[in-house]
């Protein structure tokens, strides 16, 4: 059994790039689905890899939003890396940058928003957003002496999850997940820290501004 999502949640279906548009997200319910345990049911046709969300949930309501602090995890590669895969662990002395550079390009996006105000606290019409990257894994060799310039065709990947909750029930009205890489503009790319830092910075800044556009598409719908 599947049922047309509430207009409020369309934006977690509706991240897709020109073409044809997508068929309408719908969610899978009946007693043949499992929901996740808080209640979310799978979506269909989504621009995320994975979307649920909850039955008769809405958020055209909210004009407010309070984003909370993302949260990062890295993965524990063992050794110096893994050369054949060019999976590497991310140095202590760039994590803070790199989660520096993800916080400010999502509020610099979301304050940017037509519809919805930034705010501090949570209230009756605030929508709070949750995000959280996972097994964040860089691309980018260790610097080492005498290794001379290097060249990637990524930086690294995480996994992303976003969550959409009412400010003070704190109750979770959709969650989507997806594992994405980062990757140079150029085919190509020095492995120097600067470039590095350029390239999360654009992927975070894209991010965040399509989920803006999203959530100001529920007030012009």
């Amino acid at each position: 059994m599947t049922q047309r999502l509430p207009i409020g949640l369309l934006f977690l279906g509706s991240l897709w790039l020109g073409g044809c548009p997508p068929k309408a997200p719908t969610m899978r319910t009946g007693p043949d689905v499992q929901p996740t345990y808080d209640g979310l049911y799978p979506v269909e046709n989504a621009g995320f890899q994975m979307v649920w969300a909850k039955p008769g949930a809405g958020l055209a309501r909210y004009t407010k939003i309070l984003v909370e602090k993302p949260s990062f995890h890295y993965r524990a590669v063992k050794g110096s890396g893994r050369p054949m895969e060019g999976e590497f662990e991310v140095p202590e002395r760039r994590r803070d940058t790199f989660e520096r550079i993800v916080q400010e390009s999502f509020e610099k996006s979301l304050a940017k928003s037509k519809y919805y105000q930034m705010t501090t606290q949570p209230g009756p019409d605030t929508l709070l957003l949750v995000s959280a990257l996972h097994d964040i894994v860089s691309k980018v060799p260790p610097e080492q002496a005498n290794r001379g310039n290097t060249f990637v065709s990524e930086i690294g990947e995480a996994t992303l999850v976003l969550e959409l909750r009412d400010s003070e029930s704190n109750e979770v009205l959709a969650r989507a997940a997806e594992r994405r890489a980062v990757a140079p503009t150029q085919q190509l790319s020095m492995s120097s820290g600067v470039n590095s830092a350029s390239e999360v910075r654009k992927a975070a800044a894209q991010w965040g501004a399509k989920l803006r556009d999203q959530l100001d598409g529920l007030h012009e719908r």
